[in-house]
């Protein structure tokens, strides 16, 4: 009986915590700051604790991309300003799970509720794509 509900427990515990692996998941974000730039960033989750970081803007010629560590929580995903054990306690930006909101801490650059995605799309393409949306607004 003992080891029925030790393995019922096991089997229990390994559900709830499955479906918490963001390998695979992308998340897309543009909003419009100062002076009508805009500011494009993506995180693409790469394995169970590692992200990789795409930011760019229309002030920028080339898109930065980074790869950063994360934890997450059963509401918040804790994206950290590299890898190592240097930055395991360094947080750059809170990732809302339930409305995709973030929070980049060191950093007044927000990103409210509705202004992310999740995506299926190549973020690289897709921020491209985007540039070019905002170039083709231009009138010279």
């Amino acid at each position: 009986m003992k080891s029925f509900l030790t393995l019922l427990f096991l089997l229990i515990s390994f559900s709830v915590f499955a479906g918490d692996d963001l390998t695979g998941k992308k998340i897309f974000c543009k909003k419009y700051a100062q002076y009508h730039e805009a500011v494009l960033i993506g995180f693409e989750f790469t394995s169970s604790d590692t992200v990789k970081y795409y930011a760019s803007s229309t002030f920028k010629t080339k898109t930065y991309i980074s790869s950063r560590a994360y934890q997450i929580s059963t509401s918040k995903i804790y994206v950290m300003r590299g890898i190592g054990e240097q930055y395991k306690n360094e947080t750059d930006y809170e990732i809302d799970r339930r409305n995709l909101s973030i929070n980049r801490l060191k950093l007044k650059h927000d990103f409210a509720e509705g202004e992310c995605d999740v995506v299926n799309t190549d973020l690289i393409t897709l921020i491209d794509f985007e540039l070019q949306v905002e170039k083709n607004k231009n009138l010279l």
